[in-house]
């Protein structure tokens, strides 16, 4: 009869260094977050294991990178094809609650605190159009463009099943305000030939 080994860690051979997890995935994508503990700094990239393909995420770094050690990211989305690169990332935190990143184009994100992004408890992306659900049971859909630059940004939101108390200024084009957050965000992204911000 042959002995039980129990599962441990020091039996896996593994080529990530300790301070690397997956924070999600989709299809053979993964998304992974680097912690850098002496300068509690954190790098996100996304990796394909079976191609080999590694995607970095500077723009996710310039925006969530320093963050404290209470934010997670909840939910990560990943379409990436030679012709369409969509990055869809849910967070806990109010600020930044969703995040679209097109990698090397830019990031998009609502107005700190804004519904209905915040009470949004789980998203689903089907084409161009982003799927939202919150705990009272409310549908969004928040329909995702790219400027003439490439850049995502929701051009509008649409409340399609709706709670007693739901806001109905939210089933409106996204105003001018949003379209400014969007364009200083931008601004911050990471300048890959200085390595600054």
């Amino acid at each position: 009869m042959q002995e039980y080994t129990p599962f441990k860690r020091s039996n896996i051979n593994s080529s990530f260094p300790d301070r690397l997890r997956c924070v999600g995935s989709t299809d053979s994508w993964l998304a992974l977050d680097y912690a850098d503990d002496k300068n509690k700094i954190h790098t996100y990239f996304l990796h394909n294991p079976f191609s080999k393909e590694v995607v970095a995420l500077p723009e996710l770094d310039a925006i969530v990178g320093n963050s404290s050690e209470l934010f997670q990211i909840r939910k990560v989305l990943i379409r990436l094809t030679p012709d369409d690169q969509l990055v869809v990332i849910m967070t806990n935190n109010w600020n930044y609650p969703i995040i679209l990143i097109r990698p090397g184009k830019g990031a998009w994100l609502p107005r700190p605190q804004a519904t209905p992004f915040i009470n949004i408890i789980d998203i689903v992306l089907l084409g161009n159009r982003l799927y939202g659900i919150t705990q009272a049971e409310d549908l969004f859909s928040l329909n995702i463009s790219f400027n003439a630059d490439g850049l995502p940004t929701v051009t509008n939101i649409k409340h399609h099943i709706r709670s007693g108390d739901a806001d109905s200024i939210v089933e409106s084009d996204l105003d001018e305000d949003q379209h400014t957050f969007t364009t200083k965000i931008n601004s911050l992204r990471h300048d890959e030939t200085t390595g600054q911000l």
